[in-house]
């Protein structure tokens, strides 16, 4: 839920900041997909921005809750997101690099949030 809500706040922002062209329907995949050459760069930058850092909170808030397995929490975090992720990449053509972005910015994030939780002892 946490990870979900910041990737939201992530891409409304950067579909404020920079509008996709008018003509493009957000809710029809064969849209996207087919006019994916024309969304501003920093609109699919701000998606895999909020991939990361709403999985990094996600993966925190897990690790936090749980103290015996914060590592193992944060990664099931991890995993989910990655599920939804592919999901996504597979719901219509995305660019080669969110593709491979998207094998760096959910399980390595929260397996590394994990390890600092559990070096800190998780929940204080």
């Amino acid at each position: 839920m946490i990870s979900g809500a910041v990737v939201m706040v992530f891409e409304v922002a950067g579909m404020s900041l920079f509008p996709l062209p008018a003509d493009i329907d957000v809710n029809d995949p064969a849209s996207l997909g087919a006019n994916m050459a024309r969304i501003p760069f920093p609109a699919l930058a701000s998606v895999v921005l909020g991939w990361l850092f709403g999985t990094s909170a996600g993966a925190a808030f897990a690790a936090w809750r749980t103290p015996g397995g914060a590592r193992r929490s944060a990664v099931t975090v991890g995993v989910a997101m990655q599920a939804a992720g592919v999901a996504d990449l597979m719901s219509f053509p995305h660019p080669h690099w969110m593709i491979a972005a998207a094998a760096v910015v959910f399980l390595p994030p929260s397996w590394l949030v994990g390890g600092l939780f559990e070096a800190r002892g998780g929940q204080d």
